[in-house]
């Protein structure tokens, strides 16, 4: 995933969602290792591709958080291969040092205005508003995802993406602060993600499992989001239940063979 599963708004790794899931499967003292792979900005196209050059960490199970950036990232600098090589040098690097969250934020702002330089832009969010545009960005998603998972269907590995929650997609009443997170393009994302869910039956076809997960919060009567996308520890926290019941029965299933 992106910045949400790396933990944006985690008051330290403890507070991500991945650790959160870690220390689940463990309850019963059983050994399990959650990774972090998330990196900020990160959508479907490096992830597949992070993913791909990856593999020597031998994963069970690759748990997918998306939806967020997929649908704000614009076309035209999703794919370049320079896009692609420097987000690749910086997890690189981080992997190597294990960079602490500070660091790694720095280095994402770095990392972000060399990539708008490259593109002669001054803001990524500001672009790509049209409602043919999202169709192609839910169609990449699609594209993206059901290839990968094809590709790697002689792996043995099991890809679980789950469809994140944004601010509103859980159909609440905006609390008071709330409405402050929001923009005319995280209105126009709320607006259009409906297009991302029509794809999970699709993708379905090529991968384990697809999981809409966008109303996680529906039930969750204090705020949760920071901002548009990103929660803190206590969201994180509620994520990752979640995610847990939906994969423990093939983590199950696993530990039965």
């Amino acid at each position: 995933g992106g910045s949400t599963t790396f933990g944006w708004y985690a008051l330290d790794d403890n507070g991500t969602i991945p650790h959160y899931l870690q220390k689940k499967l463990n309850q019963d003292q059983k050994k399990f290792e959650v990774i972090n792979a998330g990196h900020l900005s990160a959508a479907s196209a490096f992830e597949t591709k992070f993913l791909k050059e990856n593999l020597n960490l031998e994963p069970d199970i690759v748990i997918v958080y998306d939806g967020h950036n997929d649908m704000t990232t614009p076309l035209s600098i999703d794919t370049p291969e320079s896009k692609m090589q420097l987000q690749m040098l910086f997890k690189h690097v981080d992997s190597i040092f294990y960079s602490p969250r500070l660091v790694e934020k720095i280095l994402h702002e770095i990392e972000s205005n060399i990539l708008l330089q490259t593109q002669n832009k001054t803001n990524a969010a500001t672009v790509d508003y049209t409602e043919e545009d999202y169709v192609k960005r839910a169609d990449r998603w699609e594209e993206n995802w059901s290839k990968t998972c094809d590709e790697l269907a002689s792996k043995d590995l099991k890809i679980i993406i789950f469809l994140q929650p944004i601010l509103g997609s859980d159909n609440k009443d905006m609390t008071n602060y709330q409405p402050r997170a929001t923009h005319e393009g995280s209105m126009k994302s709320l607006d259009h993600y409906y297009l991302f869910k029509e794809k999970i039956p699709k993708i379905n076809e090529h991968c384990t499992n697809v999981v809409d997960i966008s109303n996680v919060f529906h039930d969750v009567d204090v705020p949760v989001f920071a901002d548009p996308m990103h929660t803190g520890n206590y969201g994180n926290e509620i994520v990752a239940d979640r995610i847990y019941e939906k994969i423990l029965p093939i983590v199950l299933d696993d530990l039965s063979k």
